[in-house]
């Protein structure tokens, strides 16, 4: 398992410079001219990174299944999915006020662009992309649960990622780095379930 991330950790690495290189500012550049009809249609996947989307109804579904009615299997779902979204959104955090890097619009309203580290403003956390790290969390809980229907959780990674580029809030490096962070607290936290023995 270590060289098996270890590998992933060296790959994912070298696709975030590779994007931060070659791919970023081209790709930006492509969705700056979408008219607001286009935005909206992506703003309606972008949705789904709002922490508080997944934070409050799994909140109280541990309550529920804890206090009402008592599951012992939907318990510990509601409390993996929250756990999942939560820690990776902690994560994500922390790296943001790190890295310090301006978000696209940034570039094209004052034309900043780049890495500053040591951060605390909100224009300048485009490095990792929270929403992306908040979409990948519930998505890859989602497919812990129901793994038949992979091609729809990956579908909505995919397209709120790339709604975070459409919408000018992040870099194709930042979702990037954003999805993988949130996929190694998934690995973890699931491994810390099964060692436990707490069905999900």
């Amino acid at each position: 398992m270590i060289r098996f991330l270890s590998w992933m950790s060296t790959v994912v690495t070298l696709a975030i410079f590779v994007a931060i290189l070659f791919i970023d500012h081209p790709m930006h550049a492509l969705f700056v001219p979408l008219s607001e009809n286009q935005k909206t249609f992506f703003t309606v996947f972008t949705t789904l990174g709002d922490g508080a989307l997944w934070l409050i109804p799994t909140f109280l579904g541990i309550l529920f299944f804890s206090l009402i009615w008592r599951n012992t299997l939907w318990r510990n779902r509601m409390v993996f999915l929250f756990a999942n979204v939560a820690l990776a959104g902690i994560l994500v955090m922390l790296l943001k006020m790190l890295f310090g890097r301006y978000r696209p619009f940034m570039l094209d309203s004052q034309g900043l662009d780049g890495f500053t580290f040591f951060a605390s403003r909100y224009e300048l956390f485009s490095f990792p992309s929270g929403h992306t790290n908040t979409i990948t969390a519930a998505m890859l809980s989602l497919l812990i649960f129901f793994p038949r229907l992979w091609w729809l959780w990956a579908f909505l990674i995919l397209m709120g990622a790339l709604s975070r580029v459409a919408l000018s809030m992040h870099y194709l490096s930042d979702t990037i780095a954003g999805a993988y962070s949130a996929l190694l607290v998934v690995m973890a936290l699931y491994a810390y379930f099964t060692r436990r023995g707490l069905a999900l």
